[in-house]
């Protein structure tokens, strides 16, 4: 309908025979999709913070995820991480957000996920990172 193309289902939980830990889930005989790495870390804290907070996103949180889609092949700003990154360091248990995921994992086979990037950006800029 809009001539975008859709973005792959987050699959979080493991999927056996397949080395596709951390991306979309597909499986062996799909090409996977071309992300920058930074992007596709920042699009994976955004579906686990929904998931984790069990949350409807709002309107900005989906626009920096679309944004995020729409230009997957490019860095996102720091300006997008930082806003997630506030978000998440509004955990009322004060979580990071892989304490978070660590947490879930102890009652499910979820996938090893690395927000390594994101983090680095935010201490080169001296923010604490809640990824």
């Amino acid at each position: 309908m809009t001539n975008q193309e859709s973005p792959s289902i987050f699959d979080p939980l493991k999927t056996f025979g397949t080395e596709n830990q951390g991306n979309s889930g597909r499986g062996e005989g799909v090409k996977p999709e071309q992300w920058n790495e930074t992007a596709r870390q920042l699009y994976n804290a955004i579906q686990w913070l929904i998931i984790c907070w069990d949350i409807i996103p709002r309107a900005w949180m989906l626009d920096i995820r679309d944004n995020i889609v729409k230009l997957k092949k490019e860095e996102p700003s720091l300006r997008q991480i930082k806003s997630i990154n506030t978000m998440i360091s509004r955990d009322f248990k004060k979580r990071t957000l892989t304490e978070m995921i660590n947490g879930l994992r102890e009652s499910n086979d979820i996938k090893r996920y690395d927000f390594n990037l994101l983090t680095s950006k935010l201490e080169k800029e001296g923010s604490k990172s809640y990824f």
